[in-house]
């Protein structure tokens, strides 16, 4: 299957007239993710039609934590959307891992978050399923938000929805009515939570009870995990309010509190998710070995150079000791690489030098008793 510069390499998934394929993109030669309606199989043309729109106004937003559409089209009764294939890790890979976030850390990625939800915001859209499965760490350490096209009208799709992912829903989606870009909010709150604590903050052993503590219970205080936490408590309390008026009104006055609060975490905390400012592009573990690796390749060649311009200046010279390499290994490849032209094996200079003054010592010994001979006779024995 091809759609104009786009060839489908792959199949995912299918799921009625909706189906994901693997894909690449020849325009930026890349590979892709490709989503595809059918209408000759059931897609109705009005959500085909909101698909497409929904491209569309998607493929302008430009950052770092959104995953970028490439390409969209509709070609007979097929409507498609490509988006960049990000290799990676899922967040929820590394909540199962026990990874340990600091407070700063949580603070930068919420705030990465509600910037590119602002941005989605902006273009009268919102995500709807906001949870750490979607959202994906990529090869060079940055975070992308993905699955941006779900069926929120569709009732089928939200009971599965809450059937299965109970701990990362809002109070609306429960109710089945006025989801939208606060419900993001609650679910950026509930991921805040989880970064901060290890734990979300309503869960149950079954979908109904979780239902239930997302609808009446109370949020539970974080103070037992990170210092000032009752300002962490206040903000949650408003990002994780039953009703949507009670959240902060917009992504800007949340980016205000949580810089706000950054503020009151005097000492920057390095760790496993940002290795400098907590409010810079959001980097991992991978980044960071990259840098370590990278500063190592630079002190071995640093070392190399000096010691390669160490053998240089003795010119193949060994009458001062201290001058000489340190380890025996090294003492033999300056040794033996004397010139560039000739290479000389066998033992190293200074038993060399050693075998070298004997042979003249007994030379001249010999040489001595000649002498003696000659001149004074042979003695009578």
């Amino acid at each position: 299957m091809k759609f104009k510069d786009l060839q489908i390499t792959g199949t995912i998934k299918m799921e009625g007239f909706r189906s994901l394929h693997f894909g690449f993109y020849e325009v930026t030669r890349q590979e892709v993710v490709v989503e595809i309606l059918d209408e000759s199989i059931g897609a109705p043309p009005e959500v085909a039609q909101a698909f497409i729109e929904k491209a569309k106004k998607l493929s302008d937003i430009e950052h770092h934590v959104f995953s970028r559409i490439l390409t969209y089209g509709s070609s007979d009764n097929k409507h498609y959307i490509a988006i960049e294939k990000i290799k990676g890790l899922r967040l929820v890979d590394l909540f199962n891992e026990k990874r340990k976030f600091a407070p700063q850390q949580a603070i930068g990625l919420i705030i990465d978050c509600a910037e590119v939800l602002h941005d989605v915001q902006a273009k009268g859209l919102f995500h709807g399923e906001l949870r750490p499965s979607n959202i994906i760490v990529d090869k060079d350490g940055f975070l992308k938000i993905r699955n941006f096209f779900q069926f929120h009208n569709n009732k089928q799709h939200l009971l599965s929805l809450v059937s299965r992912r109970a701990e990362y829903i809002s109070p609306e989606h429960i109710k089945f009515s006025d989801i939208g870009t606060k419900s993001d909010m609650y679910c950026l709150g509930i991921l805040f939570h989880h970064l901060l604590c290890g734990h979300v903050p309503f869960s149950g052993s079954n979908p109904s009870d979780i239902w239930r503590a997302h609808l009446e219970n109370g949020v539970p205080t974080v103070g037992d995990y990170v210092p000032h936490g009752a300002r962490f408590d206040c903000l949650l309390q408003q990002m994780l309010s039953k009703k949507p008026g009670g959240r902060p009104e917009s992504y800007r006055e949340l980016i205000k509190e949580l810089k706000e609060l950054e503020k009151v975490l005097v000492v920057p905390t390095k760790g496993p998710l940002y290795e400098s400012k907590p409010t810079d592009t959001a980097r991992l573990d991978i980044q960071r070995k990259k840098m370590v690796d990278s500063k190592k390749a630079s002190s071995s060649s640093t070392s190399n150079r000096h010691a390669t311009s160490s053998r240089s200046s003795q010119s193949g010279r060994h009458s001062d000791r201290s001058s000489r390499p340190s380890s025996q290994s090294s003492r033999h490849s300056a040794y033996s690489s004397g010139g560039g032209k000739h290479k000389r094996k066998g033992a190293p200079p200074e038993k060399v030098n050693m075998t070298l003054i004997l042979s003249v010592g007994a030379g001249l010994l010999i040489l001595g008793i000649i002498i003696f001979l000659i001149v004074n006779g042979v003695p009578n024995l």
